[in-house]
């Protein structure tokens, strides 16, 4: 008995019978195009938090919240007609409440930046995501997503940029981190 090639060749006709044309399979024929990101990473001295309570003690008693940036995430893309990078980004925030936390959630502010490759930041906004606390737990676990663009950007040239994730403090708090983190190797 022959092997039959009817059901392979049948096979190969219905895969190639659903692309409607050569255009489909081409990636130079699409505008936009997926790309890898720039380094998307969490700026040290800004990943972590204790909030104390306005005006209070900065003894343990006065702590609000304990909270850190947990991960960052990515996606890129290219619009090669408009030389524009689009990047849809997120952050995961963990969070403890402290003995001063009186609410079932709190606001935490965030910010993103962008520097080009010669290191200049082009781009910094501030963001808000709500922390809702567990009543038995006291853990929160917050997830928020940004989408920006990077106008004059090709694939080559968005390998320079990088992209920071940190948490927007008040000039003591940055200091309090600062010393907490102790010093910074570059």
């Amino acid at each position: 008995m022959k092997p039959s090639f009817y059901p392979l060749a049948f096979i190969a006709v219905m895969l190639l019978t659903a692309c409607n044309t050569v255009a489909d399979v081409n990636p130079f024929s699409k505008d936009t195009i997926d790309v890898g990101c720039p380094t998307i990473g969490i700026l040290k001295e800004a990943e972590k938090l204790k909030k104390f309570r306005l005006g209070g003690s900065k003894e343990p008693s006065g702590v609000v919240f304990d909270a850190r940036i947990s991960r960052v995430v990515g996606k890129c893309s290219v619009t090669q007609s408009k030389l524009t990078a689009n990047i849809n980004s997120g952050l995961e925030v963990l969070a403890d409440g402290g003995p001063a936390l009186k609410e079932d959630s709190a606001q935490l502010e965030y910010f993103v930046a962008v520097t080009d490759p010669d290191e200049k930041i082009v781009s910094r906004e501030t963001f808000a995501v709500k922390l809702e606390f567990g009543k038995d737990s006291r853990k929160a676990r917050a997830v928020d997503y940004v989408s920006f663009s990077i106008p004059n950007a090709t694939p080559e040239v968005l390998r320079g940029y990088r992209i920071f994730y940190g948490i927007q403090m008040t000039r003591d708090e940055l200091d309090r981190s600062i010393n907490q983190a102790g010093p910074v190797n570059k």
